[in-house]
């Protein structure tokens, strides 16, 4: 007993088919087939409406604005020194023996702390331009895509196309067939 092939027997197949009348032979095939043909036909377009997209835009939006500025004293170590020393020297004749010594080292204390806290009280307003942004929001619109309506062989149909048609459109016909 041979074996046959079965990439012969497919062959061999297509073979008939074509060889016996091959339309018979198509049309009883399940598959469908899709013709276009080759010269498009004009269509009127009837009217088109723009669909269009809302599209959000947030942005910084700064501006120059005059600030007034209030800094207070910043006392230093030459501060604390010079009111140290006037201190203890308004002190030094107070006191005698031991007590002058301490009449001193008061003083001194006393008249740091007084020195500081006199700078820390002087306060100076200045003006300077200072930069304020904000968010700023903006809403556009813009055309996604064109809703046509169109009549061709005297029915009307719909399309949405990326870009405005003008007065014609070319329309290719296609047809499928499948066996009945």
């Amino acid at each position: 007993m041979n074996r046959l092939n079965p990439r012969a027997l497919v062959l061999a197949a297509l073979a008939t088919t074509l060889t016996i009348g091959g339309t018979a032979a198509l049309a009883q095939d399940t598959r469908s087939y899709e013709t276009t043909s080759a010269s498009p036909a004009l269509a009127r377009v009837l009217s088109v409406t723009p669909n269009l997209e809302r599209i959000t835009d947030t942005r910084q939006q700064c501006t120059e604005q005059q600030q007034q500025v209030t800094t207070a004293g910043q006392p230093g170590l030459g501060t604390t020194l010079a009111g140290s020393l006037i201190g203890g020297a308004l002190a030094s004749p107070l006191g005698k023996g031991g007590g002058k010594a301490v009449a001193v080292a008061t003083g001194s204390a006393v008249g740091a702390h007084v020195a500081r806290t006199v700078v820390e009280q002087q306060s100076t307003t200045t003006t300077k331009m200072v930069q304020v942004c904000q968010p700023v929001t903006s809403v556009r619109e813009q055309v996604r895509d064109y809703a046509v309506r169109y009549e061709w062989d005297g029915r009307e149909y719909a399309v949405n196309l990326p870009q405005h048609p003008g007065g014609w459109l070319k329309v290719t016909t296609s047809h499928t067939v499948q066996a009945m």
